[in-house]
């Protein structure tokens, strides 16, 4: 009748609305997987760029810091050399100089 007829077809309906439903469970699922795959690559990506930019911040750090030991070493040469010259010239005013032949002392006049 009737009614068996409009039962059979909800049934069929029924069972193709979970056919649906399974298949967009699938297609979900592999959307998700999809998405954790994407995130991952991203997180490598940006680990690898952090690692990467770390990498040129210290050796530019690193060429900075050479340099200017360098500098630091050629200013403290320059500042000993001058301050050597400045006690030799202020030690000559005052103390008498030693005659390089005899070695006798002289007062300087």
């Amino acid at each position: 009748s009737q009614a068996e007829f409009i039962e059979c077809k909800l049934s069929m309906v029924l069972v193709e609305i979970g056919h649906v439903c399974n298949r967009l469970d699938k297609r979900i699922e592999v959307l998700q997987q999809l998405q954790e795959q994407q995130a991952h690559q991203q997180r490598a990506h940006q680990q690898g760029l952090a690692a990467s930019i770390s990498t040129t911040v210290c050796t530019h750090l690193d060429k900075a810091i050479t340099k200017l030991r360098g500098e630091q070493k050629h200013e403290t040469a320059n500042l000993s050399l001058n301050f050597r010259k400045q006690v030799e010239a202020a030690a000559a005013a005052i103390l008498p100089e030693r005659d390089q032949k005899d070695g006798l002392c002289q007062m300087r006049v």
